[in-house]
């Protein structure tokens, strides 16, 4: 016998959240930011988190990040948005 797990994804009212949380979806983004010009390819980003490409999580990585507005995505290349020095090094005040 074996037991079936299903994850469903969080809503808030109308709004469907992914799989991902913001804290872990900046932490993501960060390894993006701290490459040159802030980008990195779809396999690059793969390979610098060892996760596999053709997993789902992957996806759902890429997914939420793009979600929170922390990359953007062109020709599978991930760049980060303006959001992420205002995250990772907030003025005071």
């Amino acid at each position: 016998m074996f037991t079936v797990t299903v994850k469903v994804s969080m809503k808030i009212g109308i709004y469907s959240l992914p799989d991902v949380d913001p804290p872990r979806a900046v932490d993501f983004a960060k390894t993006i930011y701290d490459f040159p010009n802030h980008r990195i390819t779809r396999e690059g980003f793969s390979s610098k988190t060892g996760i596999s490409m053709k997993g789902g999580w992957f996806g759902m990585i890429i997914l939420g990040m793009r979600t929170y507005g922390l990359v953007e995505e062109k020709d599978d290349v991930l760049t980060t948005t303006d959001l992420m020095p205002k995250l990772l090094y907030p003025k005071p005040g």
